[in-house]
């Protein structure tokens, strides 16, 4: 069952994100220090993951703090080194054993494929630090098209996706990818704890989604799975149609990063 515990002000469904004092500059992704976020309720620093959270059914959740390998992850880690090595690729200090660990796992332990994850995501990590949002990219956000509404038993943050907070008929979709590069950034970085929380539940209300919706919510999703790989536990999605939910499930195939979609209904989400 989910809990709002903690919640903030600024992160209600009525006002999300409003409260915020937005950066000029956006944090690099991945912060290691949120030890004085606001966004982290005390009761988060005294939660630990048992091992099946931390690992369960093959798939790593947890990859920072003092989490240990197992011998077969630090094999694999190693390997792929030495494949990047032979293709003449250097790593960037983002890339900790940890985070090559998280890419390998999203990305099937395949090398080639994620050397090539890896390559984009430096890039695109590496635009964020010239990256500053403007007027638009926060007056979209508050729109509540996005926002956190507390948090789970566990701790992680519960994003919603409000599809029906936009026109999607005038959606300008580099402003919609800007907004939830920047939104979602910011959750990783102001309400996660290595080590302990590392995740977030994913909610959206997709009944009655036409053609010009799904194209949206598709584009969320390329965001979604493509750039935070391994951040997203669960997703609970409403009503859905079926082209969403095949839509839904094709991405996370093609994009390798397994996670639970858990479909209901008659429950409003959003």
């Amino acid at each position: 069952m989910l809990e709002s515990v903690g919640r903030k002000p600024c992160l209600t469904v009525e006002s999300p994100f409003k409260t915020v004092d937005w950066p000029e500059n956006l944090p690099v992704l991945v912060k290691m220090d949120q030890s004085l976020s606001p966004y982290i309720p005390p009761q988060a620093y005294f939660y630990f993951p048992p091992k099946s959270e931390i690992k369960g059914k093959g798939h790593r959740a947890i990859f920072n703090g003092s989490v240990e390998f197992e011998d077969s992850e630090v094999e694999v880690i190693q390997h792929f080194k030495a494949y990047a090595q032979k293709h003449h690729y250097t790593f960037e200090p983002i890339w900790t054993d940890n985070e090559i660990l998280r890419f390998l796992q999203a990305n099937g332990y395949k090398m080639e494929k994620t050397l090539h994850s890896i390559k984009d995501h430096t890039a695109w990590n590496a635009s964020l630090s010239t990256f500053k949002p403007t007027d638009k990219i926060k007056e979209f956000l508050n729109t509540g098209f996005l926002y956190v509404h507390g948090r789970d038993h566990k701790f992680r943050p519960v994003v919603v996706f409000n599809i029906y907070r936009m026109d999607t008929k005038a959606v300008d979709f580099s402003l919609l990818t800007d907004a939830l590069t920047y939104g979602l950034t910011y959750i990783v970085n102001e309400m996660m704890l290595p080590g302990q929380v590392e995740n977030w539940v994913f909610l959206s209300n997709a009944k009655g989604l036409g053609l010009a919706q799904v194209a949206v919510a598709v584009s969320f999703i390329i965001v979604l799975f493509g750039f935070f790989h391994r951040r997203c536990d669960k997703g609970l999605i409403n009503s859905v149609v079926v082209q969403f939910a095949l839509l839904i499930k094709l991405d996370i195939l093609f994009l390798s990063d397994k996670i639970g979609i858990v479909f209901i209904r008659n429950e409003k989400v959003g």
